[in-house]
């Protein structure tokens, strides 16, 4: 496909230069969006043009895309007042694709355009030829800067060049049109909103086209293939893209067949786009497309008898008798179950289920932790150690376990029941600070204790941990027999 671009080029003409400093200076051709087949004007703007003396450019352009309007003896419009008081000229080339452009500033030292200033305007009929277009796209259409380029300003009496930076624009098909083309096999012929169909049909992106097909005599029409498909006639087509289409027509025929189709599993077989209820009688040479569309929870798998492999849709031409056979397979999930922590208990219920079969999923405590929830993806989905549902997708389930803990407090006394501070308890493996009496986060189990403080004895003994406990001991002070 040919891309169409334009392209435009400045090429300005200097004049002579001494050894001095050079200004610098913009040249911007803006972004443009247009409708294939009408007018645009693409503007020019500039930065940096004060005291410009001269600027002379050659806009180059695609015609098969461009073509350059003048009603005037110009070609073009909207033009900066500085440039008009001065006055210019332009002219078309004979190469019907370049623009000269001439600009003679008679008070230099007095021009000086804003920056960002629209200098004119180029005015073109736009993609006439619609077909170039609709081959090109939404593709854009680019200004390309080429070859040296630069202008004069005035300075000290003499014209100095100044550097030149080019900045390209574009122009953008809007919409974008398509292209409808027809392929007509067999006998026949076609309209397209109402007119015979004679060549490719161009719209703009979106349309919506009307078809009818119409047989000549001794022939009848049998579908539509490539972008359309099926037997309905007439028919509409969205033209969000290139299409191309196939009528194809056969020849009325006496001789008829039967195609018969058997469903094994659940699901149903469209005919030609209509759904399959019992035996279709169908003359010789109709293409026949099946297409199979499985129940939920069911797969198709293919297609057996007089028709084989997986493709669906599936065509073929009826030439005899056709018994087929759609076959469907039930879907079956896997149901993975998971416990968080692992040492927090068991999981039991998970494994591969037909599609709307009954799960039962059961989480199972171990000692010392507590269930919470089962969760799917960090959502809560049950609180109860059973979770009942139906097969009907791929599940991972997390069981979700607490580890229990307990507290542990002492409440150490003396003889006279008062309480007594700075002894030292111990519990199992763990040995408070003095004075420290409480425990946290004990596991159920049994425990070793000690409760010492300098002058008391020692109490010892073993502590059953299977709930928040407070437990009291009384110290007794040590007493000394002393002997004379």
């Amino acid at each position: 496909m040919k891309t169409k671009l334009l392209f435009i080029l400045f090429a300005l003409l200097l004049s002579a230069t001494q050894a001095q400093q050079r200004s610098a200076a913009t040249l911007n051709i803006g972004d443009v969006e247009a409708t294939p087949g009408t007018t645009v004007d693409v503007p020019v703007y500039a930065s940096g043009f004060q005291n410009v003396s001269m600027f002379y450019a050659e806009f180059h352009f695609d015609n098969e895309v461009l073509d350059a309007i003048s009603f005037a003896p110009t070609y073009v419009y909207n033009v900066h007042p500085a440039i008009l008081w001065d006055g210019y000229m332009v002219n078309l080339l004979e190469d019907q694709q370049t623009l000269v452009f001439l600009w003679l500033v008679w008070n230099p030292p007095a021009n000086n355009i804003p920056d960002n200033t629209k200098l004119f305007d180029i005015r073109f009929r736009f993609c006439d030829e619609l077909l170039g277009c609709a081959e090109n796209g939404s593709a854009s259409v680019i200004y390309n800067i080429e070859g040296v380029t630069s202008v004069s300003e005035w300075i000290g009496g003499v014209d100095v060049p100044m550097d030149l930076t080019l900045i390209p624009g574009s122009v953008y098909a809007n919409p974008p049109l398509q292209i409808f083309d027809l392929t007509i096999e067999g006998d026949g012929t076609v309209e397209v909103d109402g007119a015979a169909y004679t060549e490719e049909v161009i719209v703009p992106q979106g349309t919506t086209l009307g078809l009818q097909a119409l047989p000549n005599a001794g022939w009848q029409f049998a579908s539509w293939t490539g972008d359309l498909s099926g037997t309905a006639n007439p028919t509409t087509i969205n033209m969000d893209d290139h299409k191309n289409v196939t009528a194809n027509f056969i020849t009325l025929s006496t001789t008829e067949y039967t195609l018969t189709l058997d469903i094994t599993g659940e699901g149903t077989v469209k005919v030609n786009d209509d759904t399959y209820t019992g035996p279709v009688t169908l003359l010789e040479g109709t293409p026949v497309t099946l297409e199979a569309l499985p129940d939920t929870g069911w797969g198709f798998t293919d297609w057996s008898g007089d028709l084989s492999g997986t493709a669906n849709p599936a065509s073929f031409t009826m030439d005899g008798d056709k018994a087929i056979t759609a076959t469907f397979d039930i879907t079956e999930y896997n149901i993975t179950l998971l416990a968080s922590p692992e040492a927090g208990g068991t999981v039991a219920g998970g494994g591969t289920y037909e599609h709307g079969s009954p799960v039962s999923v059961i989480a199972t405590a171990n000692p010392g932790y507590a269930f919470v929830n089962w969760t799917e993806e960090g959502s809560v989905v049950s609180t109860n150690t059973t979770y009942g549902f139906t097969a009907e997708a791929n599940r991972t389930l997390t069981a979700n376990f607490l580890l229990i803990t307990h507290s542990v407090t002492f409440q150490v006394k003396n003889e006279a029941g008062d309480p007594l501070p700075g002894a030292t308890v111990t519990l199992g493996e763990q040995t408070n600070v003095a004075g420290d009496y409480f425990f946290d986060e004990v596991l159920p189990g049994t425990y070793a204790y000690s409760v010492a403080k300098t002058g008391n004895v020692t109490a010892t003994g073993d502590l059953d941990v299977d709930d928040d406990i407070i437990k009291d001991v009384t110290l007794v002070e040590t007493t000394y027999t002393v002997y004379f």
